[in-house]
């Protein structure tokens, strides 16, 4: 038998119906789809039916790791989830979200993937150590917050297992629902955790003690050393990292809105302890870590965009310091409970910061205003069609009753657990909401700028100033847009960010003419293509694509104005280098020489995959891709279109030219050049593939 580097060998399937546990050989999909979000899709594909709603039985719930997962290889720590998304509307389809530290557990336990599908009779859970896997009673487990339900397993097991599982919003079917894997690391963003508590599965807990091969441990020794020496560079220091001489840059080790907060003020004061942490195997430690002395509040962790997110229904008073106790103790329960963090942030935790006018820079600032503080605002909701305490909004017990009804599903808790878009269409058909229901239409496109893709108010990302490659890529693509490439052409108005040196551009994006924020044309589309492309061999490895902002942080000052204007990096390094070091970690791991547009070539098939998903499953460009009209109405603080709808939609045409679709469809050709002839022929026989 030939020596396996870089996988596990095995992908496990569970049916909890029948209790069947089937272990199956990996290799008929690897490496030929990566793994991560490529083997998830292929396996998508194979197993879930486009009829299959996504709480039915046969829906699957798919945990994927990829070739750098367990190796050792820096930000090969996490792992991608996919399943049918319940929070897609108005169709349902694949999705995906990745988190760290259960992936390298599964692959040390002998699996590349897990699969579940079906639905136990009584509420179980998985144990999975080494090889050895059994479903167990989960019924005193039933009930617990996501902390508690670890501790009971640690306890039971080994305190060193990985332990994957829901809240009350999962067992209760919330539309956002995650898994919790670790406090403020989840799968999130996609209903995965109601998907889970549809099958009565409480947890997933996992315990590896073996470990993955390498074709050349010296070589990837050698890559994560160079990636290291980049992270921990010192301001002004000079130093010759592979063979060229390199500046460091004033790179804070920690998040500024974190480090400036109420927190910190205590940290100094030596009632809190904050520190860094991140996921294993990663040098970058993008989590920010509290422990309270006095034990009044529970320790834990969040990334630094979560600082920002729990720091604003705190009053912007205190010399404009944020992240308090409330911000703290917020985070920590929407974990416990097992909620999307950032569907709660569209739900109503923005406080009085926005308004609805659509001119409103602040909003546009914060990603375009909150869905329910908003309908409270225009006289929708009120204490007594809601049950919340609107005039202590922002307080304690505003915050405890809200997450409480979301997560229990109780009266207007029950409403809000269906999405977004549901709970809209629901609050606009029924009188109880008053004379003026029918504007949550539009703050609802607003909030969830696109139909199908699931709402969320992370997508406005893309939204707050001109920046056409993310406009493109979120209005096509399966992911959100936040990932390093667009940053590089430093579009991101309003706040403070340089971009990079115009031949790191025209290397990996196609061209320059992209810097400019106003500029539409093909170049726009090929650059979409090509961040795409990358995005999807980033989330089939898996590495984290925050490597690259750490290693060469093209949005320096992101958070913090008066940070340097001038990246002092040789840029020589990144044009040489994939961003996510794709081809070299591939040669030392498979042991297998991989070129960069051999690797984007992969890249390119698992996003006509995922979109070939997607049309089997209901998806037609004229509904799709394209955004509600409040988007395209929306201005920049000079007065101009954030997204112009006429230059949009030619730009879309030449998105579609140069992936070789018609009417966003994948064409056969297109399809037999991936090496995707069944897929080309499943589309055939349903007549969804174009002429």
């Amino acid at each position: 038998m030939a020596e396996i580097y870089g996988y596990a060998g095995k992908i496990l399937k569970v049916d909890l119906t029948i209790g069947e546990i089937i272990e199956t050989p990996s290799e008929q999909y690897l490496p030929k789809y990566l793994g991560g979000r490529g083997l998830a899709a292929r396996l998508y594909w194979d197993e879930i039916p486009p009829k299959v709603g996504a709480f039915d039985p046969e829906n699957m719930l798919i945990i994927s790791t990829g070739p750098l997962t367990g190796t050792g290889a820096l930000g090969g720590g996490r792992c991608e989830a996919a399943t049918k998304c319940p929070v897609m509307y108005p169709y349902q389809s694949y999705t995906t979200a990745n988190a760290g530290y259960i992936g390298p557990e599964l692959k040390y336990a002998g699996y590349d993937t897990l699969m579940v599908k079906g639905k136990a009779k009584d509420h179980v859970y998985l144990w999975i150590c080494d090889g050895i896997v059994e479903i167990r009673g989960a019924g005193e487990l039933w009930g617990l917050t996501t902390r508690q339900t670890r501790e009971v397993l640690w306890n039971k097991h080994d305190r060193k297992a990985k332990v994957a599982c829901i809240g009350p919003a999962g067992e209760n079917l919330a539309a956002s629902a995650i898994i919790s894997v670790e406090v403020n690391s989840a799968f999130g963003k996609g209903g995965f955790g109601a998907v889970m508590g549809s099958k009565n599965l409480k947890a997933i807990a996992v315990r590896g003690t073996g470990r993955i091969k390498v074709a050349n441990p010296e070589k990837l020794l050698e890559i994560n050393d160079i990636r290291r020496r980049f992270h921990n560079i010192k301001a002004g220091e000079t130093r010759v990292i592979n063979g060229k001489t390199t500046v460091g840059i004033a790179k804070p080790r920690n998040s500024p809105t974190f480090m400036s907060s109420r927190l910190a003020d205590e940290a100094k004061q030596g009632r809190v302890k904050i520190k860094l942490g991140g996921c294993p195997g990663c040098s970058l430690n993008c989590h920010n870590k509290a422990e309270f002395k006095d034990n009044s509040l529970p320790s834990g962790s969040v990334e630094c965009a979560d600082t920002f997110v729990w720091a604003v229904p705190e009053k912007m008073t205190d010399g404009g310091k944020l992240i308090g106790r409330l911000a703290w103790e917020a985070s920590m329960l929407i974990d416990d409970m097992g909620i999307d963090n950032l569907q709660v942030l569209a739900v109503g935790l923005l406080s009085g910061l926005h308004k609805l006018h659509k001119n409103d820079k602040y909003t546009n600032m914060l990603y375009g205003g909150d869905w329910l503080y908003q309908g409270y605002l225009a006289g929708i909701f009120t204490e007594a069609n809601t049950g919340l305490p609107w005039e202590k909004f922002g307080s304690q017990e505003f915050l405890r009753k809200l997450l409480n009804i979301m997560a229990y599903r109780e009266g207007f808790g029950d409403i809000l657990a269906q999405g977004l878009g549901l709970a809209t269409k629901y609050i606009v058909e029924n009188e109880e909401f008053g004379p003026n229901r029918n504007q949550m239409q539009y703050i609802y496109q607003r909030v969830c700028p696109k139909a199908g893709k699931f709402g969320n108010p992370q997508e406005r990302h893309s939204y707050t100033a001109p920046d056409p490659i993310r406009a493109i890529y979120c209005a096509v693509g399966d992911q959100f847009g936040q990932e390093p490439e667009p940053g590089w052409c430093g579009h991101s108005e309003p706040w403070y960010a340089p971009g990079l040196d115009n031949k790191v551009i025209i290397k990996w994006l196609g061209t320059d003419k992209i810097k400019d924020p106003y500029y539409w044309g093909p170049e726009v589309a090929k650059a979409a293509i090509a961040h795409e492309d990358i995005a999807a061999v980033t989330d089939s490895l898996v590495v984290c694509s925050k490597l690259d902002y750490g290693m060469y942080p093209t949005v320096i000052g992101h958070h913090a104005p008066g940070w340097p204007d001038k990246l002092l990096v040789d840029w020589e390094e990144l044009v040489e280098n994939s961003p996510n070091g794709g081809p070299e970690y591939l040669s030392a791991i498979l042991g297998v020489e991989m070129t960069h547009e051999e690797v984007w070539k992969k890249g390119e098939m698992i996003v006509n995959l995922v979109r070939a998903i997607w049309v089997r499953d209901g998806y037609t460009e004229d509904k799709y891709d394209t955004y509600w009209d409040a988007i395209f109405e929306e201005e920049d603080t000079k007065g101009n279109k954030v997204t112009p709808k006429d230059k949009f939609e030619k730009t879309i045409k030449d998105y579609y030219s140069l992936r070789g679709w018609k009417a966003g469809v994948p064409t056969r050709a297109k399809l037999e050049d991936l090496d995707l002839k069944d897929v080309a022929d499943e589309l055939d026989a349903l007549g969804k593939l174009p002429s």
